[in-house]
């Protein structure tokens, strides 16, 4: 009776252990993901434009009378305001300096404003021809041909320069024509240049 009951457990103890050793041999199927990520990056189109110097003087610096006069052309040139650039105009020859300082290639348009604040404030004709109490002006620019220079109005004048690189500079200038009729008296006006960049 004694050695039935061994011979029993050991029976039991063997079937233990194959159950054991199969379940330890089983493998186990990997479980695949249940989540995926993506990365998205949002690249902003940023625009900006930067002019140096951001002030200007037309007075025929240097003349034996200086003051602008009636009916008389100037230019924004550093080698003298009554002395019209090349015909393809140099960079020594404009008074401006602007830069892209935004991330991709930019359109500048230049406007130039009535003039007030003086005794005698021409007004933007818009036409680049001068009158009574009107002035003209153009935009030249560094390496373009003078005689394409831009019609500068009080607003909606066309490109000036077009597609200058991120980071590219490009100088410019400004053609004055002034008014024909007499000034009345001797307080300077001023106008304010806006140069507004758009994407190329």
């Amino acid at each position: 009776m004694k050695r039935f009951l061994q011979k029993k457990w050991l029976l039991v103890l063997i079937s233990f252990m194959l159950v054991a050793g199969t379940i330890v041999g089983m493998v186990v199927p990997a479980m695949a993901a249940t989540t995926a990520t993506i990365t998205v990056t949002n690249t902003t189109q940023y625009l900006a434009v930067t002019v140096t110097p951001t002030t200007y003087n037309f007075n025929a610096a240097g003349a034996a009378h200086p003051g602008v006069l009636i009916n008389t052309t100037y230019y924004s040139n550093p080698g003298g305001q009554t002395t019209a650039p090349s015909a393809t105009v140099l960079d020594a020859e404009c008074a401006f300096t602007i830069t892209n300082a935004g991330s991709v290639a930019e359109d500048m348009t230049v406007n130039m404003s009535d003039m007030t604040g003086g005794s005698d404030n021409s007004t933007n004709g818009n036409t680049g021809t001068a009158g009574a109490t009107t002035y003209g002006s153009y935009t030249y620019w560094s390496g373009v041909l003078l005689s394409s220079a831009v019609l500068l109005k009080s607003s909606a004048s066309g490109v000036g320069y077009a597609n200058l690189a991120a980071a590219g500079t490009e100088k410019f200038g400004i053609k004055l024509l002034e008014q024909t009729g007499a000034w009345t008296g001797a307080t300077p006006a001023t106008m304010t240049v806006t140069i507004t960049a758009t994407a190329h």
